[in-house]
């Protein structure tokens, strides 16, 4: 559990370093872009969904950051913007992803803008409003917007992955919660004068009840059994975390799912200090992704907790050799999550 924690603090600096980064710097916001980059950035917007995305993008990366925030704003007032609204939401989605690896700068500049332009629509259309209330839920969540996160979700439906996603947006609030102690969702529940640990509390029992409603849906969810094996974790229920986790390995999962749940099970026998065991998962876990970071993170820790220099040089000797060829290590996106990429195509092909 420590070792959950401690990566968790390391992933929430990172996280709120994304959030609040700026789109370019040194380069000041515009209350309204000149009309001529008005033009071009809304006929960005009709030509990527006509056939012509190379033209599209072209244009846009030809603006300014400023004059390209400036515009999504301006649209979002403009009367009668709805599809034009939802196709731009979606554009600047899809860029964010698109250049993810290569121009981070540039792929937060147009996730946070996806983000304004989602805030700002509200589908007439019953089908349409329940996929973007996926995708935007899990857009708000990816920038730690949780009470966005929160809202889209709370307008999913009742599927399993409404549920899952709620249940997401709850076990990441329990890890860092910007504005909780305000929050009205929060107070609701716990009261708004409460101490950090009860309110950390009341969102883990709260993410549990999400993961629980999953699993009433589909008992074999094999996420929401491995989300509810850590925050069981996170509460103290180290028996019945263990269980349910020996159950979600022994499954044989996807990659990531067993790499995290090898992690967690790790952590697990870390805290009650059956070394051996926490050893031969970590190790598990480095199996299964031997260029994802944690593990090798989870095996210096042990190491140095238990005086094995020479291991530990051996093992920070290993990731040496590895460092500049990582693969995305599934830890990375576990609490903030990423963007839905299915909700995404469906909502393009409907937008076309």
């Amino acid at each position: 559990m420590r070792f959950v924690r401690r990566i968790s603090l390391a992933l929430v600096v990172w996280s709120m370093a994304v959030a609040q980064a700026r789109p370019a710097a040194g380069e000041p916001a515009r209350a309204n872009p000149p009309a001529d980059s008005y033009a071009i950035y809304t006929e960005a917007v009709r030509t990527y969904f006509s056939a012509q995305p190379g033209a599209a993008i072209d244009a846009l990366q030809r603006l300014p950051a400023a004059d390209i925030t400036a515009g999504a704003e301006r649209l979002t007032r403009a009367p009668r913007g709805g599809a034009a609204l939802e196709r731009a939401a979606v554009m600047h989605a899809e860029l964010a992803l698109r250049w993810a690896d290569d121009d981070p700068p540039a792929a937060r500049l147009h996730a946070r803008t996806a983000a304004v332009l989602a805030r700002a629509t509200n589908p007439v259309d019953t089908d349409t409003r329940r996929h973007w209330s996926l995708f935007a839920a899990s857009l708000c969540l990816m920038l730690a917007d949780f009470d966005g996160a929160q809202r889209f979700a709370g307008q999913a439906g009742e599927s399993a992955k409404a549920w899952l996603l709620t249940g997401k947006i709850q076990e990441a609030r329990a890890e860092f919660d910007l504005g909780s102690r305000t929050s009205p969702i929060a107070s609701a529940q716990v009261g708004v004068d409460i101490s950090g640990t009860r309110l950390r509390q009341a969102w883990l029992t709260q993410a549990l009840q999400s993961y629980e409603h999953v699993l009433q849906i589909d008992r074999e969810h094999v996420e929401a059994r491995l989300r509810r094996g850590r925050v069981l974790t996170l509460v103290h229920q180290l028996p019945t975390a263990r269980q349910l986790l020996d159950a979600v390995a022994a499954a044989h999962a996807a990659p990531p799912l067993s790499y995290l749940t090898q992690l967690f099970l790790g952590a697990i026998a870390e805290e009650q200090e059956d070394y051996p065991a926490a050893l031969r998962h970590y190790e598990a876990a480095r199996t299964i992704g031997p260029r994802y970071q944690t593990s090798y993170v989870a095996l210096i820790h042990l190491a140095v907790a238990r005086g094995q220099t020479v291991r530990t040089q051996q093992l920070a000797d290993a990731f040496a050799r590895i460092a500049t060829t990582l693969d995305e290590d599934p830890w990375w996106s576990y609490l903030l999550g990423a963007i839905d990429r299915e909700e995404l195509t469906w909502l393009h092909g409907a937008l076309s």
